[in-house]
């Protein structure tokens, strides 16, 4: 692959992910290797950005020194990247198991700060996402900054997002260890009363629930209502544990469950070969 530069490997690369191809795991390696001989010149941040989207969707297995030498290449180059690279730049290095050191990701703010009026709902969610399943938001906030920035900017697209994207980002930045402003949580509600009866994963509303309970944040009679019946439409193909989270955090901001809810449970669990699930984190 010695005749390709960075842009046109990155472009390959991104090419096949789109497709749904999956390339042998040595093919890989070669366009990997090859682009690692890029960096430092034709890997731009686009190609850099490109690159490390299609590794994550194709699901490569970098080495920490490929990643680390491309992260570091970001690095220098960060005031190139728009606000969706550098989304995806964040939320690939993540999902392959490599996320970026604290250097980088405070250059990353920065930069991810400067263009966050630019910033869509896919890239934000990335990013949101990315930086809740990091030891980032574990360990201690978010800049405050950035933080100021982001969830005003998360408010206005509530309007434009599905029920599963609206139980994410509620989930993320509970775990994030942001609480979000009364005025944003009506927002919020409003937009989750109209989108919860296109709800079609468990999973999301159990991580809903748990946000709101960690939030002791009971909604309004009209949203809890249509709370409850997607919960009880969803309940059916629901795991044991998702059954669990929307109990417990219904519980913890004083709404009753139905009876049968926690008869479900019971049966899911027993049938499962689980214990009573606890309200840990879910999965971001």
């Amino acid at each position: 692959m010695g005749g390709f530069n960075g842009s046109e490997l990155a472009t390959l690369s991104h090419s096949f992910a789109s497709l749904g191809h999956s390339p042998s795991a040595p093919w890989l390696h070669a366009a990997m290797r090859a682009f690692h001989g890029a960096l430092g010149s034709s890997a731009t941040p686009p190609a850099l950005a490109k690159m490390l989207h299609a590794m994550a969707h194709l699901r490569a297995r970098p080495s920490r020194n490929w990643m680390q030498a491309v992260i570091a290449d970001a690095r220098r180059q960060i005031d190139g990247f728009t606000a969706r690279e550098l989304a995806v730049v964040l939320w690939s290095a993540v999902v392959m198991g490599h996320p970026p050191d604290a250097v980088f990701m405070s250059t990353w703010f920065v930069a991810a700060a400067r263009r966050m009026a630019s910033l869509q709902p896919e890239p934000a969610l990335l990013a949101l996402t990315a930086l809740a399943a990091t030891s980032e938001g574990a360990t201690r906030p978010l800049p405050a900054r950035f933080a100021r920035l982001l969830v005003p900017h998360l408010q206005g697209m509530l309007p434009l997002l599905s029920a599963e994207q609206l139980c994410d980002v509620l989930r993320c930045l509970v775990a994030l260890r942001v609480r979000p402003a009364e005025e944003w949580m009506a927002d919020f509600e409003s937009a989750l009363e109209s989108a919860l009866p296109r709800l079609l994963d468990a999973e999301r509303l159990g991580g809903l629930a748990w946000a709101l309970g960690q939030m002791r944040y009971q909604p309004d009679r009209s949203c809890a209502a249509a709370l409850m019946r997607a919960g009880g439409a969803l309940l059916p193909g629901a795991r044991a544990h998702d059954v669990g989270l929307l109990v417990w955090g219904l519980m913890r901001v004083e709404l009753e469950a139905p009876p049968a809810w926690a008869n479900e449970l019971l049966r899911k669990a027993e049938a499962e070969g689980l214990s009573l699930p606890t309200p840990s984190t879910p999965a971001v």
